[in-house]
């Protein structure tokens, strides 16, 4: 239940305060030197989820103005190195500033097949000691295919990872076991997220 409303300022003692949804040092230093560029000497970034803004002396009687002005420029956020995997469809996607250390990879595929056929057996024409009778058959099959280790150089692009992986013959499936195993071994340098 709200009594009374909770009195909000745009602009305080001439500044307005730009708030980061996601706080990161870069992207605020980033968006100070933006701001400087448009309006000199304006911005300064606090820390990072904060950039305070002079408002101009052009714009004192209209903050909404100056705010339009820099909601208008654009800034190039800084992102994190991260690898989502949902294991439910295979999917993978990786932000470009991952990268990976000097490592080696194995990983192969071990396939067992078990089939089961029926095989009817019946007794020679005319005969009167015999009956036909069903007969099941399995065939059981390994088949494991040849792995070899594979050193990776480090690696700081995803274009060079994912090249490097795709010429090994991964599937998507095991890429997903692969990075999570450069991850645990300390190769993988970024986030990974499963879902």
């Amino acid at each position: 239940l709200v009594e009374r409303e909770i009195p909000t300022y745009i602009v305080q003692d001439s500044m307005v305060e730009l708030l980061l949804r996601e706080p990161d040092f870069t992207s605020a230093a980033r968006l100070a030197a933006v701001v400087n560029e448009a309006f000199p000497a304006s911005a300064l970034a606090v820390d990072s989820t904060t950039v305070r803004v002079q408002v101009p002396d052009d714009f004192a009687g209209t903050p909404v103005d100056f705010i339009s002005r820099i909601e208008s420029l654009e800034v190039q956020a800084d992102a994190p190195a991260r690898i989502i995997i949902n294991e439910r469809t295979g999917t993978i996607v990786a932000s470009s500033r991952i990268s990976i250390a000097s490592c080696a990879v194995s990983h192969g595929n071990l396939t067992i097949t078990v089939s089961s056929t029926l095989d009817v057996s019946q007794p020679q024409p005319f005969s009167n000691r015999g009956r036909t009778v069903v007969t099941p058959s399995t065939e059981t099959a390994i088949n494991e295919e040849k792995a070899s280790l594979v050193t990776l150089p480090e690696m700081p692009t995803v274009e060079k990872v994912a090249s490097a992986l795709n010429a090994l013959g991964v599937t998507p499936r095991d890429m997903m076991s692969i990075f999570q195993a450069m991850k645990q071994a300390g190769a993988l340098q970024a986030e990974l997220v499963l879902r």
